[in-house]
């Protein structure tokens, strides 16, 4: 595990650290699978996620 996923998790603890972890996966592969049927490369992304 890298120190950045090990800063995360110490930041927002290990539970919520995975969750949005999960759900960014989940959206990238979303938004590849929707330009890939348009013909587009996704190249950069960049999710922000926050909690007031």
């Amino acid at each position: 595990m890298s120190l950045y996923h090990l800063s995360g998790k110490k930041l927002i603890g290990d539970k919520l650290y995975e969750q949005l972890e999960e759900i960014s996966i989940d959206l990238y592969i979303k938004a590849h699978d929707f330009c890939e049927n348009k013909g587009i490369i996704l190249a950069d992304t960049k999710i922000l996620i926050w909690n007031n």
